[in-house]
């Protein structure tokens, strides 16, 4: 069972620190206790946590989460016996979270007493959770075949794209030997990408459909609403600042064009909380470009909004990201969702 831990925001930011002050409980746990699930004062800001480039600044990072939620005596307590669990059960850590300065805390590098990142071990996944901002959440989403999977590859100026689709293609190939009933859909306007997606069609792969990117954001969206997958995975460029959010994506013109320094199209953050509503069934959305996951300023991330919006769950980045270690993400993360989906369908 999973746990989950609620912040919320307690009176206005304070005019001297120009922190927000936040209240923490326990909303759901196996361990719950009276005590965990009273309201206290959560002080730790983000202008508190030290830079990620300071030495052990990762770690630092999650000393200071664990040591202020332990002052709360319940949290305290629930967590104690979280790290009990024995290996091999799982017991997801969820942080439910409201508007303001709690989505900025990095809480995935969680430590525990012994400074090891809890998120890392298979026992204490970590997660976020956002409050639907119509105040109703979406009904579940239901599993049926075939699977829907739209996969958009643009990130002009990063090379060897054809790595991203080549990870998924193994992925979902594997996941069809296993007997799941999958459709790809690909967008993409990097030659090698197409080129490559274009042979393994050739070659047999029936279930594969490939497109260009759409020169405007409202050819891309719709192409993704009319096809309305269940999974929908950009690979892509993303911004995340105080004045404006979105994903960046190039057209086969931008790689022809030998000047380009950014792709041509950006869709912003209120165009996907939009789309999230276009989807009869959607079940993921995977943002595996840089910063999709992090607030700024006074913006939540454009991972919470689409949750919050409707989209059953996202997954971001909390920081830059580059090539490499994106692309580990895909081999890793999908290899693991297609084994998870293959044992619903055999229930």
């Amino acid at each position: 069972m999973r746990t989950v831990l609620c912040l919320d925001q307690y009176g206005d930011i304070d005019a001297n620190t120009g922190a927000q002050a936040m209240v923490l409980k326990v909303d759901m746990s196996p361990f719950v206790n009276a005590e965990a699930k009273k309201f206290q004062l959560f002080k730790l800001a983000p202008q508190d946590l030290p830079s990620w480039r300071t030495p052990n600044g990762v770690v630092e990072r999650g000393r200071r989460v664990k040591a202020e939620l332990d002052k709360h005596p319940g949290v305290r307590t629930v967590l104690a016996q979280l790290w009990a669990v024995p290996p091999g059960q799982l017991s997801p850590i969820f942080i439910k979270l409201s508007r303001g300065d709690a989505e900025l805390l990095t809480w995935e590098t969680l430590c525990n007493e012994q400074d090891k990142f809890v998120a890392l071990d298979r026992r204490w996944p970590i997660g976020r959770i956002s409050v639907p901002r119509s105040g109703y959440g979406r009904p579940p989403a239901a599993f049926r075949e075939p699977i829907r999977m739209m996969v958009v590859i643009s990130a002009l100026g990063i090379h060897q794209q054809v790595k991203e689709w080549t990870l998924i293609h193994a992925e979902a190939e594997n996941a069809s030997a296993l007997g799941l009933n999958i459709r790809l859909r690909v967008l993409c306007a990097d030659p090698q990408t197409r080129t490559a997606v274009d042979q393994t069609i050739a070659n047999g792969a029936n279930w594969i459909e490939v497109a260009p990117i759409g020169t405007t954001p409202q050819r891309i969206l719709q192409d993704i609403g009319k096809w309305s997958p269940n999974i929908l995975h950009f690979f892509c460029h993303g911004v995340s600042s105080d004045d404006e959010q979105f994903i960046e994506l190039a057209t086969a013109s931008d790689y022809l064009d030998n000047q380009a320094t950014a792709g041509s199209v950006r869709i912003p953050t209120e165009q996907l909380v939009d789309l999230s509503g276009q989807l009869t069934n959607p079940w993921l959305l995977t943002l595996n470009c840089c910063s999709g996951g992090q607030a700024a300023g006074e913006l939540q991330s454009i991972a919470h909004q689409v949750v919050a919006a409707g989209f059953p769950a996202a997954i971001a980045m909390l920081e830059p990201v580059n090539a490499s270690d994106a692309h580990e993400f895909t081999r890793a993360f999908y290899s693991s969702l297609f084994t998870k989906l293959d044992n619903v369908r055999q229930r």
